[in-house]
Parts: C-alpha cells; sequence; structure tokens
C-alpha cells in the first residue's frame, strides 16, 4: 500500500512538472526547439533516514524521487524534482521527527537544477525547497517550510572525483551549510558497479539552528557511503548503499547527548530507479 501510494503521489507529480517543461519549450529561450522531456522515477526503502548527521526518523522510511529534465542551449540541463520521506511506522525513535504519522509524507521537497559541464569541471546550481508538514508538532522546536541556494562543482583527480557544494538558507536559517567529499567507482563486471563516498559538513550558526536545535558553528557530519548498484536494463537501475555518520564538532557532539539522539548513525537502504 505504501509503495503504490507513494508512486501514484509522484506520477501525479510527474504530470504537473512535465506540463510547465512542455510550455517552456516552446516559449523560454534557453531551450532547443527540438528539446524533450527525460524523466527519473525512483524509490527507496530505508531502515533509518538520516539527513546531515541528524536522525530524522529511526523506524524505516520509504523515500520516492522524480526528476524531469531539458536539455539546454547552451549544452547544460535544467532538472525540476520533487523528494518525498514517508515514515513507516508511527515511533520516530531517538530522532528529530514527530511520533505517529506512520504512512504518511513527513517531509516533501522540490528543487530546480541548472547543471553544465565546463571542460573538467561539472557545476550545477540551483533552489531546494524543503516542507515538513508535522514541523510544528517538532519535539525540539516547530518548524516551518524553508528554502536555499546552493552551487556544486565536482571534477575527475586521479580516478576520484571530489567534489564541493554550498548551500544559504535565505529563508528561516539565514545561515550556510558547506560539505565537501571525494568519491570514486569501481567497475565489478559490465552490469555491476560500487562507489565508495566521504564526505565533511561544516554548518553555519543558523544552519545548526535550524538542523540541531543549537547555534553552535563547526564542522558538522562525517559520513561515508558504500553503494552498490546493477543496471538491470536499459532503463532500470536496482542498488542498494550502507551509511554511517558521526558529528565532529565538540559542541554539537554534546548537544546531541543533551536532546537524547544518537550522534553516531548507521543505515542502510535498498532502491530502484527508472529512467525515460
Amino acid at each position: 500500500m505504501f509503495v503504490c501510494e507513494i508512486v501514484a503521489t509522484l506520477l501525479r507529480v510527474k504530470a504537473s512538472l512535465t506540463a510547465p517543461f512542455l510550455a517552456l519549450l516552446g516559449s523560454c529561450a534557453i531551450f532547443t526547439e527540438d528539446a524533450r522531456p527525460s524523466a527519473t522515477l525512483g524509490a527507496e526503502v530505508l531502515d533509518k533516514y538520516v539527513h546531515r548527521g541528524m536522525p530524522q526518523h529511526r523506524t524505516g522510511a520509504l523515500q520516492g524521487q522524480l526528476d524531469v529534465t531539458l536539455p539546454t542551449k547552451d549544452g547544460g540541463s535544467l532538472t525540476l524534482g520533487t523528494f518525498g520521506n514517508m515514515d513507516l511506522q508511527d515511533n520516530a525513535g531517538r530522532a528529530w521527527f514527530p511520533d505517529g504519522h506512520a504512512g504518511r509524507f513527513s517531509q516533501i521537497d522540490y528543487v530546480g537544477t541548472w547543471a553544465r559541464t565546463f571542460e573538467h569541471v561539472s557545476v550545477a546550481a540551483g533552489l531546494h525547497n524543503y516542507n515538513l508538514p508535522f514541523g510544528q508538532t517538532f519535539p525540539n522546536g516547530p518548524r516551518s517550510s524553508t528554502s536555499e541556494l546552493f552551487v556544486h562543482a565536482s571534477t575527475e583527480l586521479l580516478g576520484a572525483r571530489p567534489e564541493v557544494q554550498l548551500r544559504y538558507d535565505f529563508d528561516q536559517a539565514e545561515s550556510f551549510y558547506g560539505v565537501l567529499g571525494v568519491s570514486e567507482d569501481f567497475e565489478l563486471s559490465e552490469k555491476l558497479t560500487c562507489t565508495v563516498r566521504g564526505s565533511l559538513g561544516y554548518s553555519g550558526t543558523g544552519a545548526s539552528e535550524w538542523s540541531y536545535g543549537i547555534r553552535e558553528a563547526g564542522f558538522a557530519d562525517l559520513h561515508g557511503t558504500l553503494t552498490v548498484t546493477y543496471a538491470f536494463d536499459a532503463k532500470t537501475v536496482i542498488g542498494a548503499h550502507a551509511d554511517a555518520s558521526t558529528i565532529v564538532d565538540s559542541e554539537l557532539d554534546q548537544w546531541f547527548g543533551q536532546i537524547g539522539i544518537p550522534e553516531d548513525n548507521y543505515w542502510a537502504g535498498l532502491f530502484v530507479r527508472w529512467t525515460y
């Protein structure tokens, strides 16, 4: 039932996103006349939902994502996407989200991204809107919707892919959050790929207050991920990942203990993506 609900919701969003894209196609000068949208639909089940080192829900989550993309005249692309997180149990555990919302979306995001590759550097920039339907009942203080501007850059270096990301919440937090990361792909077979990624986040005072409940700037979450993907066919990818994160800054670490939420977290997920 959960899978049917999340897929149905995302398909409705797909229809609502595709229509504006087709309208832009005919009226906006940044798209070529023969441009056609592509869509990627994904679903994932996780035992925990963790964001920037903060456990949002520790007793299971079902997530869905839909991205609709059009190529632009400058050789890049413009993507409109949506993301949804559904709690699988009423009891959130020692986590940030409130209890009592099994089978309901506890977070819905909308993202607009422009991306382009300049020689050896890939750049993306855009707007990320976060919506928390039950934010007014958060146990650590009410939260409403908020929005971030972001820029992301990555390149190939010695077989790895270093990246840097900077986000600015101009709405509620009025603060920065940055990420330094590196990843590398290992082809295990023609269809099987293993990806290893590590990252370190830095949170400004306002961003920390929004995400963790304390005004403390510092290095936040150290995050490692191991992902294995299998190309089932030309349009379908299935995969699994295992993650671990810890809070680096000592003041943030102590704060997690005070509010009774674990600063060290481990979780895993199974996912499938379809591209059309």
